[in-house]
């Protein structure tokens, strides 16, 4: 009789971030660390921040290394030593890096040989220049044994001389489930006035100042509705010279524009909104808020580069402008403003979006993901022992 083999335990894994402040990857770790599937999790923090008590209420071990502090380059080889510390104490078997700043912390410490590390990448690595660029590729992003990436067009930017490493695509947990899909009290494009809505920070690459001047443009027609803009976003990491430059362009705006701040539920407001707008100036590496924006039944213009032209397609489940260019995206807005039932078809076909990028497939996506940079790591480990005896 064939005894089956033991199953093997559950892959213990380390996410490190360099802050609990509420940011994009911030939000989608605590998605995960809400509902983890096959792996065993813990987190580490350099810092601390509002996210730390929900942190804590999934149930996993988290570890901040600095409660009161904020995290800086300078200060990251100072984290080294109380960050080996508390890697010894998780004893994962592999650490994923869940920011740019943590691999910093991470290329200083003193880590066991036999855990394999992972830098989740959230950013292109085409816009780090100069010595930062050099430091990165060179430096820090050498010590991982594999990289996940939150789009394919983030892949696509990881430099030859890192890609000989094993990358899998993992895209955000955006929180986009068929609940989400339903909360609507009413269908886009059909209210007394039209919103559109950026929920993105106001921030010059995040392209704020390119849709305040493509709804200024907006020619007022008989028979359609009134419309407004809404944007959203906490600007405590922004310019402040950019926001006054963006705040006196919107006061002479005949169409009304409102700057309402920093919003937690991010939910309630795409449930009441018309369109959402992503108009960053370069590529977005994925931007959460077009699956949210879909999947909570809104129409969604986006740019014609990077991660949002994976969910996106023109005319069918959403709309494309292009990027950087507010005439192009005034043209877009105005076509869709006027004609309602093309609104109502564009938002029947972007619900589906939680087919292909909802939570589930996701969280599934990112362990998977996970489990063959492992794989792939032990298998080269023991490929070199091999060759070294």
């Amino acid at each position: 009789m064939t005894t089956a083999p033991a199953p093997r335990p559950p892959l213990r894994v380390t996410m490190v971030d360099h802050s609990a402040d509420p940011g994009g990857g911030q939000l989608g770790l605590l998605r995960y660390l809400e509902d983890t599937r096959d792996l065993d999790v813990s987190l580490i923090l350099l810092t601390g921040g509002p996210l730390v008590d929900a942190y804590r209420a999934t149930g996993h071990k988290v570890t901040v290394l600095d409660e009161a502090g904020a995290f800086s380059f300078a200060r990251a080889p100072l984290f080294s030593r109380r960050f080996s510390s508390a890697v010894r104490e998780h004893s994962p078997d592999v650490i994923v890096a869940n920011s740019l700043y943590a691999t910093i912390t991470m290329a200083f410490a003193r880590v066991a040989p036999r855990i394999t590390r992972v830098y989740y990448s959230r950013v292109s690595m085409e816009t780090l220049k100069g010595l930062k660029r050099f430091l990165a590729i060179h430096f820090f992003f050498r010590q991982f044994d594999g990289f996940l990436a939150n789009s394919k067009w983030t892949k696509s930017c990881i430099p030859a001389v890192l890609a000989r490493r094993p990358i899998r695509v993992a895209y955000p947990i955006s929180g986009v489930t068929e609940r989400t899909a339903s909360t609507r009290s009413r269908p886009s494009g059909r209210g007394e006035e039209l919103v559109i809505a950026s929920l993105s920070r106001p921030d010059r690459w995040k392209g704020t100042d390119i849709l305040i001047d493509a709804v200024k443009a907006m020619t007022p027609r008989p028979g359609v509705r009134p419309v407004r803009l809404d944007i959203y976003g906490g600007t405590f990491f922004s310019d402040p010279a950019f926001i006054t430059e963006i705040e006196d362009s919107a006061r002479e705006s005949a169409v009304p524009i409102r700057f309402l701040g920093h919003v937690d539920d991010v939910a309630s407001v795409l449930d009441e909104v018309d369109i959402v707008v992503l108009s960053t100036r370069f590529p977005e590496p994925f931007g959460q808020v077009v699956v949210q924006g879909l999947a909570h039944g809104a129409v969604v213009v986006v740019p014609d580069q990077g991660g949002p032209m994976e969910v996106v397609e023109d005319g069918v489940n959403g709309l494309v402008f292009h990027s950087g260019d507010p005439d192009s995206l005034r043209t877009v807005l105005e076509a869709a403003i006027g004609d309602a039932d093309r609104m109502t078809d564009l938002v029947s076909r972007g619900r589906r979006v939680v087919e292909d990028f909802g939570d589930d497939q996701m969280r599934r996506m990112l362990e998977q993901g996970i489990r063959e940079i492992v794989d792939s790591a032990r298998s080269d480990r023991r490929s070199k022992a091999g060759r070294d005896r």
